[in-house]
């Protein structure tokens, strides 16, 4: 929905839709008092800094609907100006109640996963590439800290690339091109690689995850990477013996 308005008066028009969305009955809301009736008193401060601007900024603010349930509204407003006056206010207006309860939802099952995996020995995480072709990793354990040496959760979460950064520059094409193709046919990825550090050390990783493919045209992988440097330098060592 949206409202209109004029500058510094108290006259308040508001659309059909936004009176549906709001569950009051058209034409009961005539000024900016009946207009933020129902804004949460822990959210009206947030909505009047915003309605003060008028500087198109995105603002949430919690609803208490008619029907006793309480909704996220998600809110834009301008000041249209003519010859350098200020002529008309007006905002949009949308209910964006579904968004923040997956948000939620989705919070919640992380703080799941992380309770399980914390318990896990080795990394946990969640990768995945974007219809545009970018990775970004939506979760990732805290024992990359050991692994990646100093690497955090936060940093991972940020940008995948500062894991990458890592990788051994002979084994990084084949770890890309292994990841297309599990992309391309979902079919699991299993990949041995090195990281190689500033001092020279290498540390052997075997991973393996399951890919699942999104509505988007993303795909998503669930997945663990596992330590093998001990067994590699065993496996040296018996070549080195022949």
């Amino acid at each position: 929905g949206h409202w209109v308005s004029r500058p510094g008066g108290d006259g308040l028009i508001w659309s059909g839709g936004l009176y549906a969305l709001a569950g009051l009955e058209p034409g009961s809301v005539g000024n900016t008092t009946a207009g933020r009736s129902r804004i949460l008193d822990e959210d009206r401060p947030t909505f009047e800094a915003a309605r003060a601007r008028l500087d198109g900024a995105t603002v949430e603010y919690r609803w208490a609907h008619p029907d006793g349930r309480v909704r996220w509204l998600r809110s834009r407003m301008h000041r249209r100006l003519r010859d350098g006056v200020a002529v008309l206010d007006f905002g949009v207006v949308q209910d964006i109640t579904a968004e923040r309860n997956a948000a939620l939802a989705l919070q919640d099952r992380l703080a799941f996963i992380q309770t399980i995996t914390s318990r896990v020995p080795g990394v946990v995480y969640q990768l995945r590439r974007r219809p545009d072709g970018r990775f970004q990793f939506l979760y990732i354990s805290e024992p990359v800290r050991e692994i990646y040496r100093g690497v955090t959760p936060e940093a991972v979460l940020r940008d995948a690339t500062c894991t990458m950064a890592l990788h051994h520059p002979d084994d990084l094409p084949s770890f890309i091109a292994t990841l297309q193709e599990s992309a391309r046919d979902l079919t699991p990825w299993r990949h041995e690689y090195r990281l190689l550090f500033p001092d020279g050390s290498v540390t052997w990783l075997f991973g393996q995850a399951v890919p699942e493919a999104e509505p988007d045209g993303g795909v998503l992988w669930n997945g663990v990477p596992t330590d093998i440097t001990p067994r590699k330098l065993v496996q040296e060592r018996l070549l080195e013996s022949e």
